[in-house]
């Protein structure tokens, strides 16, 4: 989605994109058996729709996972009363279709205000992200010393960090060639 609407020329990223990460990550689960028996919803911000709906579901659709609702949340600003209202429905609707596996994609919906939520209201859901940001939330909550920590678990298909991806041998390739 963000290279299609970019005007044409290069577009230089230091690492992967979300939608490789996810597809990465769900062909992982399914060798390993982690979605066998689980039923899997999406939870993401309204604007991550087009990323979800042609590659997120796509490559959830092949592993062949039972799924539960696609969760669209609209994010404004530092103000989510209204996200987390939606949140709260899209819960409840979770818990009646028996929904035990969430995939959390995108920086505002991987936030410790969502994800606390959603691992208080549903314990024992199996937590998966695409996203880093995942990380450097769960650290924060270690040292709040948040127990349980709600990113404890959550499976991540993550690579180098950017600063790391940076100092590589390909990122330097890569640099060469455009240059």
């Amino acid at each position: 989605a963000m290279i299609a609407q970019s005007p044409p020329g290069m577009l230089i990223f230091p690492g992967t994109t979300p939608e490789r990460s996810s597809a990465v990550l769900f062909e992982l689960l399914q060798k390993e058996n982690v979605l066998q028996g689980k039923k899997l919803a999406v939870l993401a911000s309204q604007t991550s729709e087009v990323s979800v709906k042609s590659t997120v579901l796509p490559a959830i659709k092949k592993t062949g996972v039972k799924t539960g609702t696609t969760a669209y949340l609209t994010i404004n600003g530092t103000d989510t009363t209204a996200a987390q209202s939606q949140l709260d429905s899209f819960i409840a609707r979770w818990k009646s279709e028996n929904v035990n596996a969430l995939f959390v994609t995108g920086e505002a919906t991987v936030t410790k205000q969502f994800v606390e939520k959603v691992a208080k209201q549903m314990p024992g859901v199996t937590l998966l992200t695409d996203t880093g940001d995942a990380l450097a939330q769960g650290q924060d909550e270690t040292k709040a010393g948040l127990n349980p920590n709600p990113y404890e678990g959550m499976y991540i298909a993550g690579g180098y960090q950017a600063a790391d991806y940076a100092k590589s041998a390909n990122w330097t390739y890569c640099k060469t060639i455009y240059e």
